[in-house]
């Protein structure tokens, strides 16, 4: 899910204020769903299973919902986006469904999106920079202060990676492929599962005979790619700064304190949990907006999870490449 601010989806009639933190009294003890977490993920599953009708509580431990989403004062007379600085994730259906629009969301592109300074002490004229942002013309001329081969390059290397894009980006929207049970299960389930192969299938077909060349990008360190396309420096900085990026998973949200424990029945089955005051609140389901290991190594019980799951998640990298500073 995307950086953005939540504060208009606060509201949103009906779907996420009655689960707000600062509504009077306790909460009541039975829910369909209950969310851990308020950040900007655990709003959008709140507000989808709102809509379709399903009572959901969700649990914060912060004053504000939001999580990395969240605008502050940090510097008195300042508000600041805390963590998140780009949308480029904002899937548009969500966009569209939750009418995020007619609740006051707006976006500003940036243009130009990248500078990069140059430290450099040459007499008779000041530092040079580069600028780079939607005018193509523009950002080769910007390019070519350092390399008329890297301007030259620039288009065919954006019309690469935008292939790329176009291969990849359906695959945010599609459910994983079901390898276990085409390798595993039974014939008719096999069948079935062969559908969830089709989005790979597709963007296999897109990417082409250069799929090994994009293999590369995606496992390649991204110094190595740019090498292959460019030869001056101050190119390379901003393009791996874009790259890396994405690159990896994103930090752990602020929004891990109010439950204490997940509750799971006998059956291995999460009926509810238990907020650090003792009181328990049960539903049919219960998402978790914590970090994998939070959740299964610190909120589940861990004798009902198996030892390699439980290996696995403890190996499970969560750090981010990314350093915010405001």
């Amino acid at each position: 899910m995307p950086a953005m601010s939540f504060q208009r989806l606060k509201q949103i009639p009906g779907i996420v204020r009655r689960a707000y933190s600062k509504t009077s009294g306790k909460p009541k003890l039975k829910y369909d769903a209950v969310i851990i977490g308020g950040g900007h993920n655990g709003l959008v599953a709140a507000a989808y299973l709102q809509k379709s009708g399903v009572q959901c509580a969700v649990l914060e431990r912060r004053h504000v919902i939001g999580g990395a989403a969240v605008t502050e004062e940090i510097v008195p007379g300042f508000k600041f986006s805390r963590a998140s600085y780009l949308l480029s994730l904002l899937r548009p259906q969500i966009y569209k469904d939750l009418e995020l629009k007619r609740h006051g969301l707006k976006i500003y592109f940036r243009d130009p999106h990248s500078f990069t300074p140059l430290l450099e002490n040459v007499s008779g004229r000041p530092p040079r920079s580069l600028v780079l942002g939607s005018d193509m013309a523009e950002n080769q001329r910007q390019i070519a202060q350092f390399s008329e081969k890297d301007a030259e390059a620039y288009p065919k290397y954006e019309d690469f990676m935008n292939r790329l894009v176009d291969a990849i980006d359906p695959l945010l929207d599609a459910p994983p492929a079901d390898t276990a049970t085409i390798a595993q299960g039974p014939l008719t389930k096999k069948l079935k599962a062969l559908k969830t192969l089709r989005p790979l299938l597709k963007a296999g077909v897109t990417l082409g005979s250069q799929l090994p060349k994009y293999y590369q990008v995606l496992t390649a360190p991204i110094s190595k790619i740019l090498d292959e396309w460019f030869e001056s420096e101050p190119w390379c900085n901003p393009g791996q700064q874009r790259q890396v990026r994405g690159a990896f998973l994103p930090c752990p949200p602020p929004c891990q304190g109010t439950v204490e424990q997940i509750l799971v029945d006998d059956t291995g089955r999460a009926i509810g949990v238990v907020l650090q005051d003792g009181t328990e609140i049960r539903s049919n389901v219960v998402l978790s907006n914590a970090t994998p290991h939070h959740t299964f190594l610190r909120l589940t019980p861990k004798d009902l999870l198996p030892e390699d799951f439980l290996a696995l998640i403890s190996q499970f990298d969560a750090k981010s490449p990314v350093t915010k500073i405001n």
